[in-house]
């Protein structure tokens, strides 16, 4: 559930205790009938989890669309960056190499 407000959404998960809209606090809030949450601006998610191969894709931030009835959390497929070639991370290696070497000779200085 998320609470919806001037077609915004104001919070992800229901509280344990909260404040209705004519400012009376409540506990046990997230036990209150659909209705009433439906009242207070409470609406059902539907996540829709596309397939996709975890080897070559992930799945990116979720965007949100509210519809009348529902708040739709869908994921976007997105493709995985190209990873470095060995010769590059060798190369890099190096480099890390060199720098740590200096660093423990100026420590060695000091």
């Amino acid at each position: 559930m998320v609470q919806v407000k001037d077609g915004k959404i104001i919070r992800r998960s229901l509280p344990k205790t909260g404040v209705l809209s004519n400012g009376r606090t409540v506990s046990n809030y997230d036990r209150l009938p659909a209705e009433r949450l439906r009242e207070e601006g409470w609406l059902p998610v539907v996540t829709i989890h596309p397939a996709f191969d975890p080897e070559k894709e992930y799945l990116g931030t979720p965007t949100y669309t509210i519809e009348e009835d529902g708040v739709v959390k869908e994921y976007q497929v997105l493709p995985l960056p190209d990873a470095p070639d060995d010769v590059e991370l060798i190369d890099l290696l190096e480099i890390a190499v060199i720098e740590i070497t200096e660093i423990i000779g100026k420590l060695k200085e000091v």
